[in-house]
């Protein structure tokens, strides 16, 4: 019997074990914000995971998310970089509302496919080679962080200075909705905040002797709105305004909105940038100030990605499946590696539906061969 067939063995015989520990890994919630303590007793329930099969790990503290980690296996030659997170876009709290539950093949819970699956998948993935004795030579560096889903601000110095010295980085962000599907391009992704500035005034007394900054911004959101280039993949949508003070009689000094963009190229990126700042305040008396932009580069199917990808395919074949690129607009910590010239390898985790709403879900079956897919990949690169 083949090594892949070992492997996807095991996983057919652990799967119970498998669906216990995502169970457990769920219920623990993890927000990004707003609950460190919780969200650092779900991290600490993965580093006892990888810790109990021997590896090294490397806590790195934080003092408003939850605290990013390492994990090492022994090995020679340029390490092979796992990147994982386990923060959610569920606040605490989310669990009572959205059970982690079965549904006939599906399993549902906040964070299940994004990315808890792909996480225990990691760890199932490394266990299956150290009991079947057939680890890699390679040292596997498992990077696990907590504030991926609002881009990574406190951990992407540590994944990227680990990128650089490795010889691939697979992401086990979740699949699309098949078995074979895994993440070869993804868009680029901006951030913006565009701050209009006015001046205050008695909405009673002396409305005409106001500027309303909220005012000149519904006149910049309409010129932006004009901006999106839909069918070839440039958009910039409002997703948080802010001004003035709620059942207040007055016309307030400052006002808001902050933009999330997304593009196919670099070049698309610096069109859409430099079309926001030559933007002019049309109310006499009011002024623009942006902040923030460029976050994230595309992820393209360069030729490293590509040979990875045959690669495999190779093995998805020998497990009974064909592997399927595709391109989605959501970003990952794969894009920031995409800033480099090492190979990354996307969406290599579990594969679903619906992810960031009350309806996320991963599919039961495809659990076994998913998971025997990394750990032949970890076993092999």
């Amino acid at each position: 019997m083949s090594n892949v067939k070992k492997i996807l063995t095991y996983m057919e015989q652990h799967e119970e074990q498998f669906l216990k520990v995502l169970q457990h890994a769920v219920e623990l919630e993890s927000p990004t914000y707003g609950a460190k303590e919780i969200t650092d007793r779900c991290g600490c329930y993965f580093q006892k995971l990888f810790r109990e099969l021997g590896m090294q790990i490397t806590v790195y503290p934080q003092t408003e998310v939850g605290d990013h980690f390492t994990a090492e296996t022994k090995g020679t030659g340029k390490p092979l970089l796992v990147l994982c997170h386990y923060d959610t876009v569920f606040p605490q709290g989310t669990i009572q509302k959205m059970p982690f539950q079965q549904k006939g093949n599906k399993l549902y819970g906040p964070g299940v496919y994004d990315m808890k699956g792909g996480l225990v998948a990691a760890y199932f993935a490394l266990r299956a080679l150290k009991k079947l004795d057939i680890e890699p030579q390679r040292k596997i560096v498992v990077c696990v962080n907590s504030d991926e889903e609002p881009g990574s601000f406190t951990s992407k110095e540590l994944f990227l200075r680990l990128a650089k010295e490795s010889c691939a980085v697979l992401v086990l962000e979740p699949g699309v909705d098949t078995l074979g599907s895994v993440k070869t391009v993804r868009k680029g992704r901006g951030y913006y905040t565009l701050t209009a500035y006015g001046k205050a005034a008695h909405t009673g007394h002396h409305p005409d002797k106001g500027i309303n900054p909220i005012t000149e911004l519904a006149y910049q959101l309409e010129k932006i709105h004009e901006m999106n280039d839909y069918k070839n993949g440039v958009s910039i949508a409002p997703v948080y305004c802010d001004g003035g003070v709620k059942g207040a009689c007055m016309i307030p000094e400052t006002a808001s909105v902050v933009f999330d963009a997304r593009y196919r190229t670099v070049e698309d990126a610096k069109q859409l940038d430099q079309k926001l700042r030559a933007l002019k305040a049309v109310l006499p008396g009011s002024r623009l100030e942006w902040s923030g932009g460029l976050l994230k580069y595309p992820l393209t199917f360069t030729e490293v990605n590509q040979k990875l990808f045959e690669k495999a395919d190779l093995i998805a074949r020998e497990l009974g499946f064909v592997l399927e690129g595709r391109e989605v607009g959501g970003g990952s910590d794969g894009n920031y590696v995409a800033e480099t010239d090492i190979p990354v390898m996307d969406g290599y985790g579990m594969v679903g539906a619906n992810l960031h709403t009350p309806d996320e879900f991963l599919y039961i079956d495809c659990i076994p061969k998913r998971t025997a897919l990394v750990a032949e990949l970890l076993r092999t690169i």
